[in-house]
């Protein structure tokens, strides 16, 4: 417990009267701190001014150009063959994704069920009744034991997948779900098997811890929508794009963004990191995907073709990165070149939207999901 000192009973008349007539300090100290502070905050702005300026002066080129100058050839046309079309969906197929860890692939239609096929046979190894058929979204952990799906309900959901072999999926137990977003589900990516991240239409997104069901850190500087979610554990980055045509990058161990990247004229559906995570991709409504570079920090590359009329939906790399596959409305995959951003293949056999696509992570299928019902796995045509 704090005391007062008794030597406050010994100060002498002297000093008490000494202290009485001090003049009283004037406002001249304060007017000159706040004259101080804003000096500093021109001389802070004109810094970032010249910052911007300085990089507008080094970045004389794309990735395109620089590809060109270097003498890189672009790669040949390429043909895709639909080796396997999965059918077990009644309804509208919304996301699909690949296990990092086994040829397993799960997907989430509005017939209210999330299916768990084998990527290899094409079989369907595990069907999981939803408690809304409105889901929008669905993934699996690294380590592929768990999967999550979101949707128009506003609650995130994961379960528990056991498995006794590489061909049967036996059960499946609910072990979390979280409810702190005010809008729907659009992304759902696990961190680990400890933590996963959500973005929703409420304009934020939530870190989650899993065994307490309860938010670790919101990441709320969106003005619109948040359609999609990344996560680079390594960097300790999360990234987000958002019907306010804005991407941002976020510090995953403070909620603090970090870096905003703009270009897009419309809503960014979809963002992806490259391979090595240094570069992002990102989709939008505006018909083009874009490359921005963490270390250059701009846009580096843009894809885009008259002929391409609807927005983009989902996008991935093959796992050398020099590919970019984008989903888009008008029923079709583009692959794209990333070094010479032009467009090597058109991947037509779906009879609505390309809702979402992935890339197998041995790099060997890549399986595409519509709103005509179906998953479809594709390879490169020898």
């Amino acid at each position: 417990m704090s005391t007062i000192s008794p030597l406050s009973n010994s100060i002498d008349t002297d000093s008490t009267e000494e202290t009485k007539s001090s003049p009283v300090p004037s406002h001249t100290s304060d007017e000159g701190y706040a004259e101080a502070i804003a000096a500093t905050k021109r001389e802070i702005e004109s810094l970032k001014v010249k910052l911007r300026n300085t990089k507008e002066e080094l970045a004389d080129a794309f990735l395109d150009e620089v590809s060109d100058q270097m003498g890189i050839q672009p790669l040949p046309q390429t043909g895709y063959k639909v080796r396997k079309t999965l059918k077990g969906h009644s309804s509208k197929i919304y996301a699909m994704y690949w296990s990092p860890s086994q040829p397993y692939i799960v997907s989430a239609g509005q017939d209210g069920k999330l299916i768990i096929w084998n990527g290899i046979s094409g079989n369907k190894m595990l069907a999981i009744p939803l408690r809304s058929p409105w889901v929008m979204t669905c993934a699996f952990s690294q380590s592929g034991k768990m999967i999550a799906s979101g949707g128009l309900d506003n609650r995130v959901s994961v379960w528990d997948v056991q498995s006794k072999d590489s061909s049967s999926l036996l059960s499946s137990k609910i072990t979390a779900e979280m409810m702190g977003h005010s809008g729907y589900i659009s992304c759902v990516r696990f961190v680990s098997d400890e933590q996963i991240i959500s973005s929703s239409g409420d304009t934020s997104a939530i870190l989650w811890d899993l065994s307490r069901s309860k938010p670790i850190l919101r990441f709320e500087e969106h003005d619109g929508d948040v359609m999609s979610v990344a996560v680079d554990l390594p960097q300790s980055i999360v990234v987000t794009g958002a019907c306010d045509s804005f991407t941002k990058v976020w510090d995953i161990r403070t909620g603090h963004c970090v870096r905003t990247f703009a270009g897009h004229e419309a809503d960014v559906n979809c963002v992806r990191f490259f391979p090595d995570a240094n570069v992002i991709a990102t989709g939008s409504d505006d018909s083009t995907c874009r490359l921005f570079d963490l270390r250059y920090d701009g846009e580096i590359s843009i894809f885009s073709h008259a002929s391409i009329a609807g927005g983009v939906t989902s996008l991935d790399f093959s796992s050398s990165g020099r590919i970019l596959f984008a989903a888009y409305d008008d029923f079709n995959v583009s692959a794209w070149d990333t070094l010479r951003a032009e467009r090597i293949s058109v991947i037509s056999g779906h009879q609505n939207r390309v809702s979402s696509l992935g890339v197998s992570s041995d790099g060997y299928a890549l399986c595409t999901a519509s709103w005509d019902g179906n998953l479809k796995l594709w390879t490169q045509k020898p």
